[in-house]
């Protein structure tokens, strides 16, 4: 029989750089929203067309990657919060 040993520090890490993942995706669609009048104002006609599909798919994208990383942020971080109460409740099982 072998023993598994978690490492559960090292999958928090994993947990927080899937949340810092959503919190940058966040931060650069908000910029690209604000900003977006702005960029839009320097094209015209086919370009600014152009412009606005490439926004749109980069704002859709970024929705996305949001939505994508809250997911399995939350899928993730229960797992290793499961894991962690398992671990407890068979520590107290079997004391010693």
């Amino acid at each position: 029989m072998s023993v598994t040993h978690y490492n559960f520090a090292a999958m928090q890490e994993v947990a927080t750089g899937i949340h810092t993942g959503t919190v940058r995706a966040q931060s650069l669609l908000a910029d690209a929203t604000s900003n977006e009048m702005q960029m839009m104002a320097t094209y015209e006609g086919a370009q600014a067309d152009t412009a606005r599909a490439c926004m749109a798919t980069y704002k859709q994208a970024a929705t996305d990657m949001i939505e994508v990383a809250n997911r399995g942020h939350m899928s993730y971080a229960e797992g290793i919060s499961s894991m962690i109460g398992s671990v407890h409740a068979q520590s107290a099982a079997f004391p010693g």
